[in-house]
C-alpha cells in the first residue's frame, strides 16, 4: 500500500512538473513607427517572439497601453514578461504621467517588487530604451514608496504639507532623479565590456570565459541603435537602482566621469555612496550596457539579444552571426525562460490553457502578422494590433512597385519615372477629351 501511495506521488510530481515546464511569457508591444502605422497603431517584432519561444516558453502579447486594471490580472495568469524596445520614444520628465507605455512599464515593475516580497520568482527582462525605463521606475516607486512612508509617520499637518509640496504625485519628490541622457549609440565605439560578475551571474550563466574572451574580439557583435540611455555617473546617483542593481556590461565614451567616490575619501559632486560597501569604479563615462537585479529578478540589455539570429536588415548589416554571438543570444533567452519555469514551478494550482475561452490570455498566434522590412527595414516581419482597415495588400501593388523601385533606382531615378508617368497620364486623358469634343463637333 505504501509503495501504491508513493507511486502516486510520483506521478502527482511528474504530471505537475510537466505542466509547469512551459513557462508563458508575456510580451509588451510598442508604439508603431511612423512607417508602421500604414498597417496598425502598435507591433511586437517577430524576432522578439521566436527569441523567447526558441527556448519553449509561450508568448502571450500585452498592448503597451492596456488599463493598469485590465494588467494587474493579466500578470498574475503569467511567468515573466518581456519588454521590448528600439527607437521607442522616451518621454521627459514633466511627461511620465501621461505616457500610457512608460506607466505600463512602472505598472509590471511595481508588480515584480512586491511579488518578489512576496516570495513570488516573477522575472523581467527589458531591452534598449525600455531597460532605461525600467529602472527609471524602479527608482521612482522606491522613491514614492519612502515619500509615502516619511507622509504615514509624520503628524498629519506635516503630511498635508508634504502633499502639497509635492502636489498630490510622489514622484515629484526631491531624491528622484531623471537618469536618462542622449548618446550617440551608433558613433561610439562598441567594444563593450564585461563587468567582473557577469559570467556568474543569472543572465550570462552559461557562457564561458573562453567564449567572452571570443566575443571581446568582435567590435560590432552586439546591435544599439538609438539614442537614450542611462551613464554610469546617473546610474550611481539612482541611491535605490545602485543599491539593488549590478552592472554587467558597459560601453565606454571618452567624456571623464563627473562622479568620485566618497567611499575613497575624495572630493566629489556626491554627498554620499548610497551603498559604501560598493564602490564607484568609473573614471570615465560609460553607458550601461545590461543591467541585472541582486535579488529583484530584472535583467535588461541596452543592445538587442534577438538581432543577432532573427534579424536581417540593413539596420542589422554589421551585426555579428558567428557561433559565439549566437550562443550569447541562446543563453541569455535560455536563462530568462528558466527563470520564468521558476514562477510557473511555484504556483502550483497555475493551469492556462490558451485555447480555453474563459482565459483573459490570447497566444501571439492569433496576432496578425506582416511582412514589415519594405516598409521598415528594422524588422522583417512584425505582429501588428489594431489592423488599420483602409490596409489591404491587394490594393498596394502600386505602392510596393514603387518602393521596388526605390530600393533597386534610388529616390532620384524612381522621381523621375513616377512624374513622367504621372505627365504621360495627363496627357493621355487630355488626348480622350479631346477626341470626345471633336467627335460631338
Amino acid at each position: 500500500m505504501k509503495i501504491l501511495h508513493n507511486l502516486f506521488l510520483i506521478f502527482i510530481l511528474v504530471v505537475l512538473v510537466t505542466s509547469q515546464s512551459t513557462p508563458i511569457i508575456g510580451v509588451v508591444s510598442q508604439p508603431s513607427t511612423s512607417k508602421l502605422k500604414r498597417f496598425g497603431n502598435q507591433f511586437i517584432a517577430s524576432s522578439i517572439v521566436k527569441w523567447v519561444s526558441q527556448s519553449g516558453a509561450k508568448v502571450v502579447p500585452i498592448k503597451y497601453d492596456i488599463k493598469e486594471t485590465d494588467l494587474i490580472p493579466l500578470l498574475d495568469q503569467m511567468n515573466g514578461v518581456v519588454i521590448p524596445g528600439g527607437s521607442l520614444p522616451v518621454p521627459s520628465e514633466n511627461k511620465l504621467e501621461a505616457y500610457p507605455l512608460y506607466q505600463t512599464v512602472k505598472t509590471i515593475t511595481q508588480i515584480t517588487i512586491d511579488k518578489n516580497k512576496k516570495g513570488e520568482h516573477f522575472p523581467v527582462f527589458a531591452i534598449s530604451e525600455s531597460m532605461s525605463m525600467v529602472l527609471m521606475a524602479y527608482e521612482q516607486t522606491l522613491q514614492e514608496t519612502i515619500a509615502s512612508q516619511k507622509i504615514a509617520s509624520g503628524s498629519q499637518e506635516d503630511s498635508n504639507k508634504n502633499k502639497e509640496q509635492m502636489g498630490g504625485v510622489l514622484a515629484a519628490s526631491e531624491t528622484f532623479i531623471y537618469p536618462i541622457s542622449k548618446w550617440p549609440l551608433n558613433k561610439l565605439s562598441k567594444k563593450i565590456v564585461f563587468e567582473g560578475g557577469a559570467p556568474e551571474s543569472k543572465m550570462f550563466g552559461g557562457v564561458s570565459p573562453l567564449l567572452i574572451t571570443k566575443l571581446d574580439e568582435h567590435k560590432s557583435w552586439a546591435h544599439f541603435y538609438g539614442k537614450q540611455s542611462i551613464t554610469t555617473d546617473n546610474f550611481y546617483k539612482m541611491k535605490s537602482v545602485w543599491n539593488d542593481f549590478n552592472i554587467m556590461m558597459t560601453l565606454p565614451t571618452n567624456k571623464k566621469s563627473k562622479v568620485v567616490d566618497p567611499a575613497n575619501n575624495e572630493p566629489g559632486d556626491m554627498d554620499s555612496n548610497p551603498n559604501p560597501a560598493k564602490k564607484f569604479p568609473y573614471n570615465k563615462i560609460s553607458i550601461v550596457a545590461a543591467v541585472e537585479g541582486n535579488d529583484v529578478p530584472i535583467l535588461g540589455t541596452l543592445w538587442h539579444p534577438a538581432h543577432n539570429a532573427w534579424e536581417w536588415g540593413k539596420k542589422q548589416s554589421p551585426v555579428c552571426r558567428e557561433y559565439e554571438c549566437i550562443k550569447v543570444t541562446q543563453v541569455l533567452a535560455s536563462n530568462f525562460v528558466q527563470q520564468a519555469r521558476k514562477h510557473a514551478l511555484q504556483k502550483s494550482e497555475h493551469h492556462l490553457n490558451l485555447n480555453s475561452g474563459s482565459s483573459q490570455l490570447q497566444s501571439i498566434m492569433e496576432v496578425k502578422k506582416f511582412y514589415t522590412y519594405k516598409f521598415d527595414n528594422s524588422f522583417f516581419e512584425s505582429y501588428i494590433f489594431e489592423v488599420n482597415p483602409s490596409w489591404n495588400k491587394e490594393d498596394s501593388t502600386f505602392l510596393d512597385f514603387f518602393m521596388l523601385l526605390l530600393s533597386f533606382l534610388g529616390l532620384g531615378t524612381t522621381m523621375w519615372l513616377f512624374f513622367v508617368g504621372l505627365k504621360w497620364m495627363f496627357q493621355s486623358k487630355s488626348n480622350q477629351t479631346s477626341g470626345k469634343l471633336l467627335k460631338e463637333i
